[in-house]
């Protein structure tokens, strides 16, 4: 009988360990400080910069639609925290950009960079405590159709 309850014991304790693990390396969007405070008044701007240089080659200044989409975007994807400080950019796509939100009330400002890595598209900022690597799939091409319905 004490080996069961041993045993029992040991594997909730191994489960409530991988749970918090799973727990800390999985951010949904809502976690960000973004979420108690997005918009439909929020003034955004997307900035491409060529190839991380300070060059900025493309400015988009969304409108009120196109700033709810971006906000909901970045609200409803799930992340994955990083712990690199580097990313390996990828060679095709290595012109990141950076978003910046300004929410009127209250005043509060929220910056953003997004790069595509070899291996996949990462978010980052003062705001997220490091890089987290975007896990949706379609994400690419939801912030691509955001960024041209503006066009």
């Amino acid at each position: 009988m004490k080996l069961r309850r041993k045993t029992v014991i040991t594997l909730v304790i191994v489960a409530l360990v991988l749970m918090a693990i799973i727990d800390f390396f999985h951010v949904s969007g809502s976690e960000l400080s973004l979420a108690e405070l997005a918009s439909d008044e929020a003034i955004i701007t997307v900035e491409k910069d060529y190839k991380a240089s300070g060059k900025i080659i493309e400015t988009y200044s969304l409108t009120k639609g196109q700033g709810v989409a971006l906000q909901s975007l970045l609200l409803r994807t799930h992340y994955l925290r990083s712990f690199t400080d580097l990313l390996r950019l990828d060679a095709d796509e290595n012109s990141p950009y950076r978003i910046f939100i300004h929410i009127p009330e209250p005043a509060r400002d929220f910056s953003f960079s997004l790069s595509k890595s070899t291996d996949g598209w990462y978010l980052g900022g003062s705001e997220t405590g490091g890089w987290l690597k975007i896990l949706d799939p379609d994400w690419a091409t939801a912030f691509q159709g955001i960024l041209a319905a503006g066009q």
